[in-house]
């Protein structure tokens, strides 16, 4: 048997725009993370009706503006974390 690979898609043939659910899955993080990057303006959308759709281009732009700042945004999480820093201390009351 021959195996043939698959021609690359040609970029024409991918949608110039795409919706919250594959933006978060193209940079590799939840839907609610990138809702959180688009409320706070760090990630240019385009709103048609009620969706909001980011350009394939503004992607790879805000990953090099990340890159490029120095990763300031881009929290490093130790294993096991989710990246928002130490819980507080719990209170309790003295016996």
């Amino acid at each position: 048997m021959i195996v043939r690979p698959r021609p690359e898609p040609d970029n024409s043939e991918q949608p110039l725009l795409v919706n919250v659910r594959d933006a978060s899955a193209t940079l590799g993080i939840g839907r609610d993370s990138c809702y959180e990057l688009i409320r706070d303006g760090r990630l240019r959308h385009v709103a048609v009706g009620r969706r909001l759709l980011i350009p394939r281009s503004e992607l790879e732009a805000f990953v090099e503006r990340e890159i490029a700042g120095g990763g300031d945004h881009m929290s490093q999480t130790a294993p096991g974390g989710n990246g928002r820093g130490p819980r507080p201390a719990l209170q309790t009351e003295a016996s």
